[in-house]
């Protein structure tokens, strides 16, 4: 409501010899003060001061719509203090952070003006929080355990549900906050903290809804297999590992590079196998290479060389007469098993190509129908074969007819 005051000033001007009276009429203000809690629930009983500078102009309480009238103002600056009542507190004393439910000033009435001046309080009691986890595509993600703490420390653990979600119930009323403190393997870089959101304010009723994005931490590694010239190795195999097993293996493809992942943010090893006549050096960032970590992102790639190495083993299946023996099997191996078979040709011949440098074989020989051999060494089988780069050699069995 605003009043309308008449004040009469008397002057007497000498215009054209006639008297003139002049009226100047000022218009009071006032203030209304609003309290509610953060729902906008107003807050009745809250005791109010009304002052300018250091001195005290009004007082009064807000009613059953957290309202109260402030009238009959002259301009001026103005400012309001308020103090709750039982059962309710000002935000800031369990936030902490600059008061903002204990004073209105500043508030410059000009004449005939309304100011407002709002106050939020929270109520003493208990509240909830619930607690949604989703992934980036919005499904729910479960079993993330989520841990509610105040500020001195952890007070509770849930684990999310199917719904991805975790509820907890009730919670006393001050300063809360949830972290994603023990999120499973693969989902954080390795500068990444926790997810967590701090200064959930509870009070008596409150529900507070929080929701965590969660993106797995990924990235990808590759083997390159290349010989000294740099040219590409395809069908080399390749095996990704961690420190306890190994977790897959594959083979480079016509580009000489293999790819495993996308893999989690930990720490993975990659190690060449072996392929005859493949051949390389043994050792750390030669054969094998290990604490790999794998970053949010990242394509590491890994070069390995390895070298081709390998010579023929010629054979010449006779008779005892020295007439050559066609249709004889031949089998070479070494100390872990077969490598290959064949079978002597028209001239009695046949010829292992692409035996590996440094490895010890051996030739055995199967005897056609019509045709037997002496069981021995140097008769049916040689062996200790080892080849360089590039050699041949040749070797004779001779079997006897009948």
């Amino acid at each position: 409501m605003v009043r309308r005051i008449t004040q009469v000033v008397f002057s007497i001007l000498l215009l054209g010899g006639c008297a003139e009276l002049v009226t100047d009429i000022l218009e009071y203000g006032s203030v209304v003060v609003e309290t509610r809690r953060r729902s906008g629930d107003p807050v009745a009983g809250v005791r109010l001061t009304l002052f300018t500078g250091a001195r005290v102009m009004a007082t009064g309480q807000t009613g059953a719509d957290g309202r109260f009238l402030f009238e009959n103002l002259p301009p001026d600056g103005y400012g309001v203090y308020a103090e709750p009542p039982e059962g309710y507190a000002r935000p800031e004393e369990i936030l902490g952070g600059a008061s903002v439910a204990t004073f209105h000033d500043g508030l410059g009435l000009e004449e005939g003006e309304q100011k407002t001046a709002t106050f939020t309080y929270v109520k003493i009691g208990p509240g909830a929080i619930s607690v949604t986890v989703r992934g980036l595509d919005g499904t729910p993600v479960p079993g993330i355990p989520v841990t509610l703490y105040r500020p001195t420390g952890p007070e509770g653990k849930g684990v999310s549900g199917a719904d991805g979600g975790v509820r907890f119930d009730p919670v006393p009323f001050g300063n809360w906050g949830v972290a994603l403190l023990d999120l499973p393997a693969g989902f954080l870089d390795w500068d990444e903290g926790a997810p967590f959101l701090d200064g959930i304010p509870i009070e008596e009723g409150s529900e507070e809804a929080v929701a965590f994005t969660l993106e797995p931490c990924q990235g990808t590694l590759a083997a390159r297999v290349v010989d000294p010239n740099g040219a590409p190795v395809a069908g080399y195999p390749v095996q990704l590992y961690n420190a306890s097993v190994v977790l897959e293996e594959g083979v480079t493809g016509a580009d000489g590079v293999r790819s495993f992942g996308p893999l989690g943010c930990l720490e993975f090893g990659m190690r060449l196998g072996r392929l005859l006549p493949w051949l390389f050096d043994e050792g750390p960032q030669k054969d094998f290479f290990d604490g790999i970590r794998v970053t949010r992102g990242s394509l590491q790639t890994f070069r390995f060389e390895v070298v081709r190495c390998a010579g023929m083993v010629r054979i010449r299946v006779e008779d005892l007469g020295g007439v050559p023996v066609p249709g004889a099997g031949l089998t070479l191996y070494t100390s872990q098993g077969e490598v290959a078979r064949g079978m002597t040709d028209a001239t009695g011949a046949f010829g292992f190509p692409d035996a590996a440098c440094g490895v010890q074989y051996g030739v055995s020989v199967q005897p056609p129908s019509g045709f037997t051999v002496t069981e021995g060494r140097g008769s049916s089988f040689f062996d200790g074969i080892m080849l360089e780069d590039g050699e041949q050699t040749s070797l004779t069995f001779r079997l006897a007819a009948g």
